[in-house]
């Protein structure tokens, strides 16, 4: 995932992203609370009575993992995240490869197919503000189903 989104940035000429400790731990964090959920829908609700994508809550979120980015940079947020699940079949031992090529194929669909309409997935992978990204994966191995959160954000 890393290295396609730097492939992606290149592409449209912007620098690439750079590993952050502190985005793998906030992103592995919310992907394994997902995955102990076992959510499949409004996964980007932090509280049971907020909107699916309240930018604040996200935000004292990450402030609780003691990372704090500004509240905006000008006119644009600090941060951002994408979020989805997936299934995957594998009766083998190791399934590492498996679900490699899940998220592959998940990246595909759901960032690239956003390419030509400037969706908000695909916009996020390339946005020239952020400079840090990390993506968290967890599997609930329960109903073969794969987590996987980005969290991209400016330099904090």
């Amino acid at each position: 995932s890393y290295s396609r989104h730097n492939e992606e940035r290149n592409n449209v000429w912007v620098n690439p992203y750079a590993y952050s400790l502190d985005l793998e731990w906030s992103a592995t964090t919310w992907a394994n609370k997902l995955a102990d959920s076992g959510k499949i829908s409004n996964l980007h609700q932090r509280n049971a009575w907020e909107a699916n994508y309240n930018y604040n809550s996200m935000l004292n979120r990450f402030s609780s993992l003691w990372i704090d980015f500004p509240e905006s940079v000008k006119w644009a947020a600090s941060f951002s995240e994408s979020i989805w699940y997936g299934t995957y079949k594998c009766s083998g031992s190791d399934c590492t490869q498996t679900l490699i090529d899940a998220i592959k194929k998940t990246w595909t669909w759901l960032i690239m197919k956003e390419k030509n309409s400037k969706g908000s997935h695909y916009n996020a992978a390339v946005m020239k503000h952020f400079t840090q990204m990390w993506a968290g994966i967890a599997i609930d191995k329960s109903n073969n189903r794969y987590y996987l959160v980005i969290h991209y954000g400016v330099e904090f």
